[in-house]
């Protein structure tokens, strides 16, 4: 199995430094341009080829950043990193088992890449084989302990497997790290809610807002907390401030409108109801 150097490994980073700031371009369509020119040019010129990639990536056009990070393995053979990306772009493509593949190539280049674990966990979720997904992310947990999407990503693969407490732990220690991640927060709320009941998940919202007061997905789970223990009013404010807070999810409006109608107030219930509906449209 090949590996680099580390002389070699920090070549490759520089390159990928300047593939993303080549020349500091005003905009993707710029940067694009002097890619191209430099590639007129220079058609083996390593971090052109890199920024190529990476701008068509961003930009959406995945056909050809497939096509690019081809030309970029062609010049750098054995760059872990380049078949990661690859893989990146063929996930983004649906095409999970040929991302798999590219992220699989990755770790024979280089076996201790924690980012070519995680993408294949990822995958490996897609393809809803779980038990994989979670041996990936054990290894990439192992080089990057404090990674916050790979813990959520055991997370995931915990809770599709059934197991539901390691998945808690697995979110809550992501939190910790991330207090303001307002879709895991929002995870293991509705983890904690059958299994602890309503007043873990309203001590886990206070602590998460102590930390982090913008964190809507907080404030979304302290109202269902409290819509479980019959608290109408203090839900009702509660989705108040996830609604102020994120004025397009439509979760906040949603539980409003329960709220409301459990209040009585039937009418308004069913106008945030339609704000609700809307926003999914």
């Amino acid at each position: 199995m090949t590996d680099f150097s580390s002389s070699q490994q920090m070549d490759v980073d520089t390159l990928l430094e300047r593939g993303a700031r080549f020349y500091a371009p005003q905009s993707e369509d710029a940067a694009l341009n002097e890619y191209q020119r430099t590639l007129d040019a220079a058609p083996r010129d390593r971090a052109a080829l890199i920024g190529l990639a990476e701008t068509l990536h961003h930009l959406g056009r995945l056909e050809e950043a497939l096509d690019a990070w081809q030309h970029v393995i062609a010049v750098v053979p054995g760059q872990a990193d380049a078949y990661v990306s690859q893989g990146d772009v063929l996930y983004d493509l649906q095409r999970y088992t040929e991302a798999l593949a590219r992220y699989t190539r990755a770790l024979q280049r280089s076996p201790g890449s924690a980012l070519a674990f995680r993408q294949a966990g990822r995958a490996l979720l897609r393809l809803s084989r779980y038990e994989e997904a979670l041996a990936a992310y054990a290894q990439a947990n192992k080089f990057t302990p404090d990674d916050v999407t790979t813990l959520v990503g055991q997370g995931l693969a915990l809770e599709a497997l059934g197991r539901q407490s390691q998945a808690i732990t697995a979110y809550e220690r992501a939190l910790q790290l991330d207090p303001g991640n307002v879709e895991v927060t929002i995870r293991v709320g509705r983890l904690l809610l059958p299994r602890r009941g309503s007043r873990a998940v309203h001590t886990l919202a206070k602590q998460l807002l102590d930390a982090n007061a913008r964190n809507n997905g907080a404030w979304l789970i302290r109202g269902e907390a409290l819509m479980g223990a019959g608290s109408y009013e203090g839900a009702l404010e509660a989705y108040d401030h996830a609604i102020q807070l994120a004025r397009n999810d439509a979760r906040g409006y949603y539980g409003k409108s329960r709220a409301l109608a459990c209040l009585g107030r039937h009418r308004e219930a069913e106008i945030v109801h339609i704000q609700a509906r809307a926003l999914e449209i």
